[in-house]
């Protein structure tokens, strides 16, 4: 899946409600920036309540993602196009195997072209092929997370700084409170999700997925990985479950992973470049 749906699901419940009624539960905006590539900054928009999780980017991409625990499935809205595709938590990891297989296959073969090239040549193409591969690692390391008690207001609240290390390594900085009303009956399930979410996610983002699972409180600022996110704002809001259907008029269709062994957005396109890097001119 791509950067920004990995970042996106770090929150969805444990049991679906079974009332009709809309759930109470947490709604929360934010923007994103950095993370491999550079790219662009985008605005999204989150909805959880028990058993479901909705992240909407608002960005050009436009992508809606919807998780349900309960039957244990994802699905992904075009809103554009008025098209979706579904797939079980069990489908989507084998096909991310699938993906991580693929890339490890090409990453081999790029490494041998690189042992040919001029060494200017050569040095650009690591760089791109470095980065590619971190993406794509297995597991994160060993991952520390320290509570240093320095305080900021945020968004009202009373965040606390949490420091991030990786293998002995500063990989980034949490800012988090335990005052975000709505978060502490979730705090559990928002776990819960985040631990399943890494095992179908193996093009980055493990760091912070480690580290979301040791912080205390919601996080209102990460930078961690060069990826940043910032809470614009967060409320306790009562969500109709409408909120999470897929619109009645939108038609299904192949998931994007069957089509590219990948995702948009995810290492294959970036790959391409670190290929074409490594040719000889």
């Amino acid at each position: 899946m791509s950067r920004r749906i990995s970042l996106a699901l770090t929150s969805v419940l444990v049991l679906l409600s079974a009332a009709a009624a809309s759930a109470q539960g947490l709604y929360w905006e934010s923007k994103v920036t950095g993370g491999p590539g550079a790219l662009a900054e985008t605005s999204n928009k989150s909805y959880a309540v028990p058993g479901l999780f909705k992240h909407a980017n608002e960005g050009a991409q436009g992508y809606v993602m919807i998780m349900r625990m309960k039957g244990e499935t994802v699905a992904g809205l075009d809103p554009k196009k008025k098209a979706y595709w579904e797939m079980t938590f069990s489908d989507m990891e084998a096909e991310m195997k699938k993906m991580e297989n693929m890339m490890n296959e090409r990453f081999a073969q790029l490494e041998k072209q690189l042992a040919g090239l001029p060494p200017e040549q050569k040095k650009a193409a690591e760089k791109q092929f470095e980065a590619q591969k971190a993406m794509f690692r297995k597991g994160a390391g060993k991952v520390e997370v320290t509570n240093t008690g320095e305080k900021k207001t945020l968004l009202g609240y009373s965040a606390t700084k949490f420091t991030v290390k990786e293998d002995g390594k500063d990989v980034g900085i949490i800012w988090a409170s335990k005052d975000v009303k709505g978060f502490k009956p979730l705090e559990k399930d928002l776990s819960d999700m985040m631990k399943r979410v890494s095992s179908f996610n193996p093009s980055g983002s493990k760091a912070m997925s480690e580290a979301y699972l040791k912080i205390e409180g919601f996080p209102l600022e990460m930078d961690v990985g060069g990826l940043k996110t910032t809470v614009t704002k967060v409320e306790e809001r009562a969500i109709p479950p409408a909120e999470f259907e897929v619109p009645k008029d939108y038609t299904k269709g192949e998931s994007p992973f069957a089509k590219m062994g990948g995702s948009p957005g995810s290492a294959p396109g970036q790959q391409k470049k670190a290929e074409k890097a490594a040719k000889p001119d």
